[in-house]
């Protein structure tokens, strides 16, 4: 410290010396140039002649003083870093944090590299395959600690991890600004164990749970997690509302612990806006708890469910208050094996209803296949037609409708009470489609939108049925035919991409 005072005393002496030369010169501007140059000279000797450069042990104590009172690298508000060629450099404070937060985003990255994954930049989304419970580890820590800017994270574990991984996992994910989260396993792995069916209550996938007390998630995907419900245990009583507004729970629901717990869980998130349940392909279970939980929801804006029953025709034995689709106006609506299509107690009917100024997707499918999202499109697919839902969907303002497998009894129904004011594509795939079905609609030409299309799917047909060739209508059209712009003609493989240009996420993958 008598160093640094001594060499600041110094050098302000220096810097007086100087300000008094300058002063000295500006006044006397008369003097010759050489005169000047003399004086400057004899002034900048006199200037440092009484200094002397640190050595020995003023060094030495320039050095204990910055340990002792710089142990946070700072020194006149000044942070000293090392650069990546060891070369010392001093920086303000917002530098100092700037390059601090770079590096350690950039060992981030390169952990999620190390990985096989990527960082979406645009949106701050990390998407990762984590094979060993170490991977884990290092990745969770990494980014509670250096990943600030990774908002939405889908993470897959690909290996046999327990319940301590998944705890580890929460608690790491709470201290970071993730607020979308997907999680999923690799693949659907077997039971090792008959005893898992016994006993059910917490378990693997239990600590999961905590995930609902994380504040700032608004968006979930649990996915292949199956047997969750044997798996976890209830939410305690004590546990807060979640704030949650999107809930995917892209599983099977293979037995009533499922829905019990599935249930708990909706109960749970009051604020939920997107709710999605089930998984394609896979045959589900009844899921009467489910049904009464989603009629909680009073913000509800999509739903979509998956195969949540099992083989059953008819609509099971439910609670007459139980609510499938809600209580709520929907924006979208999806039932992938739809358990209430029609009958007495009108679920999707009054669903439907409700929603006609509001409804943008709907889709009913009641065979296993790859199903749609299609904006403003109603897809129809195998769904018994009766007046009543005909009716229900005449007050829906659609722009795409997809019709399959109808039969023209039910063509003919559908056209009745369809609105054509603002349909822009009829899209039909079936042998229902005929002449009589055309002059209902060539009748109705006035009501045509713009840019009205119908799609016919011809495949094998177009050699047996004159109604799939290309000269079958003239130019202008007549009171029985459709003029010959206003009909696609169209392969299988054609009108396939065209009716299923947007199909839905790959549920978590």
């Amino acid at each position: 410290m008598d160093g640094v005072k001594s060499i600041s005393e110094s050098t302000m002496t220096a810097v007086d010396m100087s300000i008094d030369f300058l002063e000295q010169t500006l006044e006397g501007d008369a003097l010759a140039d050489k005169v000047t140059n003399v004086n400057t000279g004899t002034q900048e000797k006199d200037m440092f002649s009484g200094l002397a450069a640190l050595e020995g042990a003023d060094l030495r104590r320039l050095d204990s003083f910055l340990r002792n009172r710089d142990a946070d690298k700072i020194l006149g508000n000044l942070y000293r870093i090392t650069t990546d060629t060891g070369h010392v450099k001093w920086v303000c404070l917002d530098h100092y944090r700037q390059v601090y937060r770079e590096t350690a985003m950039s060992s981030f990255l390169q952990c999620v590299e190390s990985n096989g994954g990527s960082f979406d930049a645009h949106v701050g989304k990390v998407t990762v395959s984590l094979k060993s419970a170490t991977a884990a580890k290092d990745f969770f820590n990494r980014l509670a600690q250096h990943g600030p800017a990774v908002t939405a994270l889908n993470v897959t574990l690909d290996w046999s991890f327990g319940s301590a991984d998944l705890a580890m996992i929460v608690d790491k994910t709470s201290q970071s600004n993730v607020r979308d989260f997907s999680f999923c396993t690799q693949s659907l792995r077997p039971l090792t164990s008959l005893g898992l069916f016994m006993r059910p209550g917490k378990g693997r996938y239990h600590s999961l749970l905590g995930l609902f007390s994380n504040v700032k998630i608004k968006d979930l995907t649990f996915a292949n997690t199956d047997l969750i419900g044997l798996q976890t245990s209830s939410l305690p009583t004590s546990h807060s509302p979640s704030l949650l507004q999107s809930l995917h729970l892209t599983l099977r629901f293979s037995n009533s612990t499922d829905d019990t717990r599935a249930a708990d869980i909706i109960w749970h998130c009051p604020h939920l806006v997107d709710l999605r349940l089930g998984a394609p392909h896979i045959r589900g279970y009844e899921v009467p708890k489910v049904d009464q939980a989603i009629g909680s929801l009073t913000k509800l804006a999509v739903l979509h469910r998956y195969t949540l029953h099992g083989e059953s025709s008819s609509p099971p034995d439910i609670m007459t208050d139980t609510a499938p689709y809600g209580t709520v106006a929907l924006r979208e609506l999806v039932d992938f094996v739809s358990p209430y299509p029609v009958g007495r107690k009108g679920f999707l009917e009054r669903a439907i209803r409700r929603s006609s100024d509001t409804l943008e997707v709907l889709m009913l499918q009641s065979k296993a296949r790859e199903p749609l999202d299609l904006i403003e499109l109603l897809y129809l697919r195998s769904v018994p037609m009766t007046q009543d839902l005909v009716v229900v969907l005449g007050v829906l303002a659609l722009k795409h409708l997809v019709i399959c497998y109808s039969g023209v009894n039910n063509m003919m129904m559908i056209l009745q009470w369809l609105n054509l004011s603002q349909l822009q594509v009829l899209a039909i795939d079936d042998d229902g489609y005929d002449w009589a079905v055309e002059k209902v609609l060539a009748g109705r030409s006035a009501e045509f939108h713009d840019g009205f299309l119908v799609q016919l799917s011809y495949g094998d047909k177009a050699a047996v049925h004159d109604i799939h060739k290309e000269d079958a209508r003239d130019l202008k059209g007549s009171p029985t035919r459709l003029a010959r712009q206003r009909v696609r003609l169209m392969g299988g493989l054609a009108f396939m991409e065209a009716c299923y240009v947007l199909t839905l996420p790959n549920f978590g993958r």
